[in-house]
C-alpha cells in the first residue's frame, strides 16, 4: 500500500466512486440498494474507493460472462455494443 491510498478522494475521484455506485445498484438485488447505499458513504481514502470500484468491476464482468454462454437454441449470446451506439458509422 503506498502512501498515497490513504489520502481523500479528489472530486474526480469521488465522480468515479459515484459511478460506480450507480453501477453497482443497476446490477444488484433492490433489497440491497440499502445496504450498498451506506457501505458507499463510508468510502473516504483512494484504497476504499478503489477495493470498491474493482469489486464492481469484478461482478459486472461475471455477469457479462453469463450472459454470453451458448443459449438453449445453441446460439451464443454476446453483446455487441450496438445497442447503446447503434451500427458502426462509415
Amino acid at each position: 500500500m503506498s502512501a498515497s491510498d490513504n489520502n481523500l478522494l479528489s472530486a474526480n475521484q469521488q465522480a468515479m466512486l459515484d459511478l460506480a455506485l450507480a453501477c453497482d445498484l443497476k446490477i444488484s438485488d433492490p433489497s440491497q440498494q440499502e445496504v450498498i447505499r451506506a457501505h458507499h458513504q463510508q468510502i473516504k481514502t483512494q484504497e476504499e474507493a478503489m477495493i470498491y470500484i474493482k469489486s464492481v468491476e469484478d461482478r459486472i464482468r461475471s455477469r457479462r460472462r453469463v450472459r454470453t454462454l451458448p443459449s438453449r437454441r445453441g446460439q451464443a449470446r454476446a453483446f455487441t455494443g450496438e445497442t447503446l451506439a447503434g451500427p458502426p458509422r462509415p
